[in-house]
């Protein structure tokens, strides 16, 4: 008599292997080498976008309370020394600087209240090429750059 065996079947095991998986994190790794540089970047100037967008709402309000008090520039009017003037302003905006923010903004009186100075000021100091921020009563824009960088005026204030 004949025996009948039955056939062995051989299941295959399923899943990655190691060098898939290796495969799979090399490449990962690889993209976000490339892309973290870039993100840093429009991270940095979206900062810029918003520090630029407070100098220029700010001497607005300068100028509104120069003409509620005899053409005369105050460091104190109401609104701007609190942060209340507009809501992009009060979301970032604190003349102590204590809120953690990106930039800290402090204005100047000068001429014995003939004119004024608004400086906005990087806090981390990330920004090499437009660290600093200024404008005046005259709307005479300024920037500081950081280690000797390369930049220029439209550059900080523009939109670049």
């Amino acid at each position: 008599m004949k025996s009948h065996k039955a056939p062995i079947s051989r299941t295959r095991i399923q899943g990655f292997t190691l060098i898939e998986v290796m495969v799979v994190v090399a490449i990962i790794a690889i993209l976000a080498a490339i892309s973290w540089p870039i993100y840093q970047a429009q991270r940095l100037k979206s900062q810029r976008t918003e520090a630029v967008a407070i100098g220029s709402m700010l001497p607005l309000e300068m100028e509104r309370c120069a003409a509620n008090n005899n053409g005369v520039y105050v460091a104190a009017c109401p609104g701007i020394a609190t942060g209340l003037v507009l809501p992009a302003i009060r979301a970032k905006y604190d003349p102590n600087g204590t809120r953690g923010d990106i930039y800290s903004t402090a204005i100047a009186i000068t001429g014995g209240g003939s004119g004024y100075t608004i400086t906005i000021s990087n806090i981390p100091h990330n920004d090499n090429d437009c660290d600093t921020l200024t404008v005046n009563n005259l709307g005479v824009k300024g920037f500081s750059a950081i280690n000797g960088a390369i930049s220029n005026t439209v550059r900080c204030w523009g939109s670049n």
